[in-house]
């Protein structure tokens, strides 16, 4: 069974199809429409790569890549999309007044399985995400290779936030795939793709791109573009965050190297190729600020939106720095030698990138994940036993935060999905029933999160994985 579930590591992996059947039905608390959308269908243009124009907008992440949660909120609520067993999907909203789960539609005993209800998403072929602004209500649909099936373009739609208006908002070159999670702004959408291009028979190149859709006129442009260089094997981009000043984006490149028939050899040989690269790409067009470049394993650093954190893992394996780079570049250790701090549990497990990793940021705090403990338990299986730290970034004080699941042999810190204010939308109760596993979401202040109380408000849903665990 894996060791973690990472929001980074979802930028590398395929959607996770969940087995599902629905229950119960959502008729208020449904979001009134939004604006009336304006602007024409566009169809994407190959425009040349070039510096980010200057843009005078305040962006965010407004969708999470992590596969798990697939969503995206805004002040009213969370947005996310559920897959139905038969490859079609449906839209959900979980209204943070109400403390309610409903489908994203209005009609009364519908059945939310076809183009006439409003929640219904036609995803077949397709990975799709929302994006959630104030007014307007997008989804991202990313082409999927299959066999025997003529390519489809990649796509965005955008509709009221009550899921009807709908309509296409642009429509990509055919050869673009697109990764989950999105930047946005109020007037302009920044996702991150690949353009495949077929150099000839068994030839293929891929250019990773930084795309930017304007959400009024539909234009699609790209702003940033790379490729794999002579002496690369291959090349691929993220998107990490955003600054006051620009997009925080890494690249991961594979040079060329040796292979032999010794495989732990050639593992460590790929480690030693693979070059970890984080830079700032200014919105007024400017030179890239490299912020963090490294070989071999990944450090799974994350932006906090004023600076990147990151682990940085010793040789011997026995502990790690918390360390962060600030907007100058300056690097500084925040925490050092992490596994001797007292609020740290000791352990035997190694501190590599695969125990010990950040998990993403509450306020001020920094909040790092850490394998504790890896044992076999009554039945055979591998335990897995993790634990939270919050690590505050101005003192580096740690507090471990106890609340966490159980589910699949695997002991997990509780999994945070939206934040309200001084609330919190998480996955309150995790587990597994006739080897199906399930998530019940709730609310819970931050107080209580950070001080481990388990004071949860849970969401009545809409959506349950078997009818049987409703």
């Amino acid at each position: 069974m894996p060791k973690r579930a990472l929001l980074f590591c979802a930028l590398l992996a395929a959607c996770a199809a969940l087995l599902c059947a629905c229950s119960s039905q959502g008729t208020n608390s449904v979001p009134q429409s939004g604006a009336e959308p304006g602007g024409q269908t566009a169809q994407a243009s190959a425009a040349p790569a070039r510096g980010a124009q200057a843009l005078s907008d305040h962006y965010w992440i407004a969708a999470s890549p992590d596969v798990i949660t697939r969503g995206s909120a805004n002040s009213a609520g969370f947005y996310q999309i559920i897959m139905q067993s038969n490859g079609r999907s449906n839209l959900l909203f979980t209204d943070h007044a109400a403390e309610k789960q409903v489908y994203l539609c209005s009609t009364p005993s519908c059945e939310h399985s076809d183009a006439s209800c409003s929640s219904f998403i036609d995803s077949a072929g397709y990975y799709v995400f929302p994006v959630a602004l104030e007014d307007k209500l997008l989804v991202v649909y990313s082409y999927i290779s299959l066999p025997d099936e003529a390519p489809k373009p990649s796509k965005v739609e955008m509709m009221d936030l009550n899921g009807t208006n709908r309509r296409t908002l642009c429509e990509l070159e055919n050869g673009i795939t697109l990764q989950d999670g999105a930047a946005a702004s109020e007037k302009s959408l920044i996702l991150c793709g690949n353009r495949v291009q077929e150099n000839g028979p068994g030839q293929v190149q891929v250019q990773p791109c930084l795309f930017e859709i304007d959400i009024e006129t539909g234009a699609c442009s790209e702003l940033y573009r790379t490729a794999a260089a002579e002496g690369e094997q291959q090349k691929s981009l993220f998107l990490r965050g955003v600054s006051d000043t620009g997009f925080i984006l890494k690249t991961i490149t594979t040079e060329e190297y040796e292979t032999s028939e010794d495989m732990q050899a050639d593992i460590e040989r790929m480690e030693n190729a693979t070059v970890h690269r984080v830079f700032e790409l200014p919105f007024d067009g400017g030179p890239e600020h490299e912020l963090l470049c490294y070989r071999g394993n990944a450090y799974y650093e994350e932006y906090s939106g004023e600076a990147l954190y990151y682990l940085d893992y010793r040789e011997d394996e026995s502990s790690c720095d918390l360390c962060c780079v600030g907007p100058g570049g300056a690097k500084e250790i925040l925490v050092e030698d992490f596994a001797a701090q007292p609020a740290v549990r000791k352990t035997t497990v190694p501190f590599t990138s695969g125990n010990v990793f950040i998990y993403g940021f509450l306020n001020e705090y920094v909040l790092v994940n850490h394998l504790y403990s890896e044992q076999y338990d009554d039945a055979g299986n591998m335990e897995l036993l993790y634990t939270q730290y919050a690590v505050n970034q101005n003192t580096g004080e740690i507090t471990e935060i106890t609340l966490s699941n159980y589910s699949m042999a695997t002991q997990k810190a509780i999994n945070i999905i939206a934040q309200f204010g001084d609330d919190l939308l998480v996955d309150a109760k995790e587990g597994s029933e006739n080897d199906l596993a399930y998530r019940r979401t709730g609310f819970i202040r931050v107080e209580d999160y950070l001080a481990s109380n388990p004071n949860y408000r849970m969401v009545a849903q809409a959506y349950v994985e078997s009818a049987q665990l409703a």
